[in-house]
């Protein structure tokens, strides 16, 4: 058995949505036979589909474990190598020597200017 206590951020809310939301493993079938055989109660009693959940209320449900297991979740980054060689990622240093820079007299003189 597990019980959840409605916050505000889950109050208004139907009863289904919550599981729905809740519990992503819990097939939709399974939740409507589930609260129609009063394992999904609230307040400690039985409770409808379309019941509108409050701040406070407590739901119970007597259901399996394996439903309340949160599916894993990968990242691809997560399988990345812990060292990675970055000697192969460095760009080598530019070959271009200064008389094969084109530079027209604006450029020049912009420099000029920058230069103290």
């Amino acid at each position: 058995m597990k019980s959840f206590e409605i916050k505000a951020n889950d109050a208004g809310q139907r009863l289904d949505k919550f599981i729905r939301k809740s519990l992503p493993n819990l097939p939709q079938s399974l939740m409507y036979k589930y609260i129609r055989k009063k394992r999904i109660k609230v307040n400690s009693k039985r409770a409808e589909i379309s019941t509108v959940l409050q701040k406070g209320d407590i739901v119970d449900m007597y259901i399996n474990d394996e439903f309340f297991v949160k599916p894993e979740t990968r990242y691809d980054f997560t399988g990345a190598p812990s060292r990675l060689d970055i000697r192969r990622y460095v760009l080598s240093p530019l070959s271009a020597r200064t008389s094969e820079i084109p530079l027209n007299s604006a450029a020049c003189s912009a420099m000029l200017r920058l230069c103290p």
